[in-house]
């Protein structure tokens, strides 16, 4: 198991370090509540999409410049 995990780490730092993140920020909302279930899989899965995002080097604004509208993004500021 510990081989594994070196591995994983090692091969892939930005995602586990993003799903960790997401299991994190999961269980803490779970204990206010068990039905929201869907949220913590959501944080899990997008902890990893990031994480995975991190370890292609690709940038954050470019990630979300994809997934946001474009008024999020303002030249002018």
């Amino acid at each position: 198991m510990k081989r594994l995990l070196e591995k994983c780490w090692n091969e892939h730092p930005g995602k586990c370090l993003g799903t960790l993140f997401g299991v994190l920020l999961g269980l803490l909302y779970l204990l206010f509540g068990f039905w929201r279930m869907l949220v913590v899989a959501l944080l899990i899965l997008g902890g990893y999409y990031i994480g995975k995002k991190a370890d292609e080097k690709e940038r954050l604004r470019d990630v979300l410049a994809r997934i946001l509208p474009d008024h999020f993004f303002r030249d002018d500021v």
